[in-house]
């Protein structure tokens, strides 16, 4: 099965979720450029303004992780409207099949409710543990730019 066929099969929910997709891909490409091109913490931590320049840093290293967070919420709960969708078309399906005797939209219907399913799971976990990486080396960065201020400060006290 190509692509194009299994994003077809998932449904219209599969829009949506290619938008958050694209949306997560994007965010993650420039976060990893943002990060490779942020100043040193060695650098702010030795800088006049040391507050300001690392709240600046952090302004600068969260923006755009909100998209992750709610790309990792919003794509299981799309996932889910296409299986409701999905589950729709096979009950209708069904009583058109007892009808007719013809099974095959019963199990498209079905297919569709599975494709959309695993294309939002699939799009969460992506996003959530792009999200849980670049908090967590935010985090990071910041207590190494308030250990390494400490520092400083102790030595010119000193």
């Amino acid at each position: 099965m190509t692509f194009l066929e299994f994003f077809h099969a998932g449904g219209f929910v599969m829009w949506p979720l290619l938008a958050l997709s694209l949306g997560s891909v994007a965010v993650i490409l420039e976060r990893f450029y943002t990060f490779q091109t942020a100043p040193k913490p060695r650098e702010i931590a030795v800088s006049l303004h040391v507050e300001r320049d690392a709240q600046r840093l952090a302004l600068d290293l969260e923006r755009n992780l909100p998209l992750l967070s709610a790309t990792a919420a919003l794509a299981p709960l799309l996932g889910l409207l296409g299986t409701v969708v999905g589950m729709i078309s096979t009950f209708n399906a069904l009583a058109t099949a007892r009808q007719s005797g013809n099974t095959d939209a019963v199990l498209s219907g079905i297919g569709e409710a599975l494709y959309a399913t695993a294309s939002g799971i699939f799009i969460a976990l992506v996003a959530m543990a792009a999200y849980t990486f670049f908090a967590a080396r935010v985090r990071r960065i910041l207590v190494e730019i308030e250990v390494l201020a400490t520092e400083n400060e102790t030595q010119i006290a000193a």
